[in-house]
């Protein structure tokens, strides 16, 4: 399998580098100009023409990059068109390729407007932040969620929580959910699965 990981870049995206390479040939992408990963390379997620390029020969991607936009950018409106449109092009283009799934991680701070004593789960309408740092995963995550349900590309969305935090997501569990997302089957006549991946009892 070659799997295609974006936000190579991010403590996050590096992590999976490292644990998804006995599934494949990993392809590791971000925005920043270098990072610590063997074979990463820039690319704007934003250009059709650069995306349908790197997509060739891919069998499935992993969008890590909306799990922490602030690695994206400091700039409100760049932060918002980048993971939002982003997202689009990557997920329109990988239907282009043939490609059949996204895995897609996002943040559970889509849920931070709820109380603390909610208990969420995934069936819980998301109340993001409403700074583009809040909105932006929130955006991208959305966006997979309409194309999924054209039919055309089976999307499976992770939010996670803080990575390795105690109450967030341990390094280990954002790994092994991430193998089962590329590799499960989805319920039958389901092109959207949403997960929570997290330590915390309220989700």
């Amino acid at each position: 399998m070659r799997i295609l990981i974006t936000g190579a870049d991010t403590d996050l995206g590096k992590e999976l580098c490292g644990g998804l390479d006995e599934l494949g040939e990993i392809l590791p992408v971000g925005w920043s100009g270098g990072a610590s990963v063997a074979g990463y390379a820039r690319i704007d997620l934003g250009d059709p023409k650069a995306v349908g390029a790197c997509l060739q020969g891919v069998d499935a991607i992993v969008h890590a990059q909306p799990y922490d936009p602030e690695a994206v950018s400091n700039e409100e409106t760049e932060l918002l068109d980048r993971l939002a449109r982003g997202s689009y092009v990557l997920a329109t283009e990988a239907i282009g390729a043939g490609i059949k799934r996204i895995v897609m991680v996002g943040n559970l701070d889509v849920l931070d407007a709820y109380p603390e004593d909610y208990r969420l789960c995934p069936q819980f309408r998301p109340r993001p932040r409403p700074d583009a740092a809040g909105l932006a995963p929130f955006l991208a995550e959305l966006t997979c969620r309409e194309i999924a349900r054209t039919g055309r590309l089976e999307v499976v969305c992770l939010r996670m929580g803080g990575l390795g935090d105690p109450n967030g997501t341990a390094r280990t569990a954002a790994v092994e959910s991430v193998k089962e997302a590329l590799t499960g089957e989805l319920p039958k006549d389901y092109s959207w699965d949403l997960r929570h991946v997290s330590s915390d009892p309220r989700y």
